[in-house]
């Protein structure tokens, strides 16, 4: 598989193409009873290419890739191609369709009512690190989960709401409050000490145990009908009233 950045000439990105094309061809005699993944990449039409050559090859499974910063920067593009992709099951109902790095609650909601197989994603795991975040499933809230900071914290204190979860359960029993931040010994910031790393890989854990109460909760919903989650979609269909409003007078005018 070679990614296609977006940035390259028609030229290389035909030659990624191609080259991603050998690679699948390649290794579908040595799958035996595996099921391999073929991944999508680069433009909209790109896409679209890409995964009617995997459906020839047999493949079954295919995930989107390079989508991560788009479902933020450019959601209806994200919004064309899964449902693009999803169009295929008519005449493949076995397609297993899994979209790759794309997990915040509104695209879980999203991606779970087109019917997307599976989707992943690792902010809720990584920002307990680089942004500070502890994570509290609030299932009145709007949005189904309530971010804090821990860099203000005090280890110990109730600054932010005591959590019972499994993982910061067995971190306060060893002594380590995942509400707050790990830093050093006497660190020259002043950040309070609460035994170094320990303490945000607790708190890392403590968000997946919130992530996937909040996606429990999501599936539930949309199963039941719900769609007051479904804010990417009514955003995507707004979005393609208006391309579809700014076309038909440009169609009028060039016939």
């Amino acid at each position: 598989m070679m990614i296609l950045d977006g940035l390259d000439s028609p030229q290389v990105a035909r030659e990624k193409i191609e080259i991603s094309y050998q690679f699948a061809r390649a290794m579908k005699p040595l799958a035996g009873a595996h099921r391999l993944m073929a991944v999508t990449h680069g433009s909209f039409e790109q896409r679209h290419e890409m995964m009617e050559h995997y459906l020839d090859l047999g493949y079954r499974h295919i995930a989107l890739g390079s989508l991560a910063l788009k479902s933020s920067r450019d959601p209806y593009f994200v919004y064309r191609c899964v449902e693009d992709a999803l169009q295929y099951r008519a005449q493949v109902p076995d397609l297993y369709i899994h979209v790759l790095g794309v997990s915040s609650i509104k695209w879980a909601a999203t991606l779970t009512h087109l019917g997307v197989d599976s989707f992943d994603g690792s902010s809720m795991y990584m920002s307990a690190f680089t942004a500070g975040s502890f994570l509290q499933y609030v299932p009145e809230d709007p949005n189904l989960l309530k971010k804090y900071r821990i860099v203000e914290n005090v280890p110990g204190s109730d600054e932010l709401p005591p959590c019972h979860c499994p993982a910061c359960s067995a971190m306060r029993a060893e002594g380590w409050d995942t509400r707050a931040q790990g830093g050093t010994l006497r660190d020259p910031s002043g950040r309070p000490y609460n035994g170094g790393n320990e303490a945000n890989m607790g708190r890392a854990v403590h968000n997946i145990n919130m992530y996937l109460r909040a996606l429990q909760d999501v599936q539930a919903r949309i199963l039941a009908g719900d769609e007051s989650l479904l804010v990417k979609r009514d955003r995507y269909e707004a979005a393609r009233e208006r391309r579809d409003n700014l076309e038909r007078p440009m169609e009028r005018l060039l016939n």
